[in-house]
């Protein structure tokens, strides 16, 4: 259970959303909506935040609001990846706990939808071959699909499919493995791709602007803060180092300006 403190800040009547980390955001019809992740505790402890509901936040008026949530809940809350499309939040992957470095920390490869007009979150019955169950890969959307990059990995499983490079030690690390999600088929793919591939990463940012994707930085398989900044060219499939030497940066964000 959470600190007593944190306990009153879910209990009470705030629909505020208490401070956290680890956790999915979208924004959908011009409100940010906001799940899972984890919190630090008064006595160090980093605890889960309750996955039964979705905090809401108009920018319009500045209002928080609560949103209980049903259904297939997903045991698997921090770290995810968070994409929106055509109205519902997709959340992909994450851990059941915040430990990267502990192998038994049950890492997820499923994906979920949750809608804002059924209030609730459902697993999506995936058809064939999925990736590696992972946690802190990024995620974008491009021409009616979802797209994930990269994120912290486990041993092999030999019935998914993982990235072209692995770094890391036997029992965690990450890969680069590029990977495209249909959400009308419930169908995952692999993505082939030409160019210099980003290295294995997690915890980086990401920013698509039009057709191209552009990422940066995040951790490699050994705790080293990454520098290069890199575009995919979606029309082409074909990636595109732009600059190795920019700042070490992890736990960031890019954002599109025009």
């Amino acid at each position: 259970p959470l600190s007593p403190t944190f306990e009153d800040q879910w209990n009470s009547n705030s629909q505020n959303w208490p401070v956290g980390r680890g956790f999915v955001a979208g924004n959908i019809d011009g409100e940010i909506y906001c799940w899972g992740g984890e919190q630090s505790q008064p006595d160090g402890r980093d605890m889960n935040l309750p996955t039964d509901v979705v905090h809401g936040f108009n920018p319009a008026n500045k209002a928080w609001r609560r949103i209980p949530v049903s259904n297939d809940i997903p045991a698997a809350s921090v770290h995810s990846a968070g994409v929106v499309f055509d109205g519902s939040l997709y959340i992909f992957g994450g851990s059941e706990n915040n430990s990267m470095n502990n192998l038994m920390n049950n890492r997820s490869n499923e994906i979920h939808s949750f809608s804002p007009s059924f209030r609730a979150l459902r697993r999506l019955p995936v058809v064939g071959a999925r990736p590696s169950p992972r946690e802190c890969s990024e995620g974008w959307t491009h021409e009616g699909k979802i797209f994930f990059f990269g994120g912290w990995v486990g041993p092999e499983d030999l019935e998914c499919f993982a990235g072209p490079d692995f770094e890391g030690v036997d029992d965690g690390g990450c890969d680069n493995l590029l990977c495209e999600f249909d959400p009308r088929a419930n169908k995952w793919r692999e993505v082939a791709t030409s160019g210099p591939i980003p290295a294995p990463r997690h915890e980086f940012a990401v920013a698509q602007l039009g057709n191209r994707v552009f990422i940066h930085g995040g951790w490699d398989g050994f705790s080293m803060r990454l520098t290069d900044f890199t575009m995919l060219d979606m029309t082409f499939w074909s990636w595109t180092k732009i600059n190795e030497s920019g700042p070490a940066l992890s736990r960031h964000s890019l954002s599109p300006i025009s």
